[in-house]
């Protein structure tokens, strides 16, 4: 590297005071979003499980979707010592994934179990099972990813310097 260009790079504490504060940000930012994800989770399985039969399953192009299709499956939840109540759920995905989902999972007659959300009836979700803090450890690997990859970009330049002198 020739003097010119040694001139005109900034020294590492320079890049490091300007570029470590948005590494910081970014990772702190996939941190919370485990947390909250995390804590929406444990709201939903405070709901009361109930199961529920799949009475039609339908898959149309989701137009609010980019490139993709939704699966809409329609059921009929039976509440111990309540009166059973209709209720949908959807999700989106490729033409392939959701036919294999449905045929798999949500077949007609199907039985499977839902939390219904108390101050809607209707608004249901589905029983995933036990993830624990699967969303929080994503979310906190995601953000030391993007710290390491920061302190590497910070790191990166200077041993060029230290290489071309």
């Amino acid at each position: 590297m020739s003097d010119q260009q040694n001139s005109s790079l900034l020294p590492f504490s320079t890049r490091l005071r300007k570029a470590f504060p948005w590494f910081v940000a970014s990772g702190l930012a996939f941190y919370f979003i485990g947390i909250v994800g995390t804590a929406s989770m444990e709201e939903v399985r405070s709901w009361p499980k109930y199961q529920a039969q799949v009475v039609k399953t339908n898959i149309s192009w989701a137009s609010n979707m980019s490139d993709s299709y939704g699966l809409h499956v329609s059921l009929r939840v039976m509440p111990k010592g309540l009166p059973p109540f209709k209720a949908s759920l959807f999700q989106n995905g490729p033409k392939g994934a959701l036919e294999e989902r449905a045929k798999d999972l949500f077949g007609i007659g199907t039985w499977i179990s839902v939390y219904s959300n108390p101050e809607k009836r209707t608004d249901v979700r589905l029983d995933t099972g036990e993830s624990g803090n699967g969303m929080y450890i994503v979310a906190t690997i995601v953000a030391l990813l993007i710290a390491s990859v920061g302190s590497s970009v910070l790191n990166g330049n200077v041993s060029k310097v230290d290489d071309a002198k």
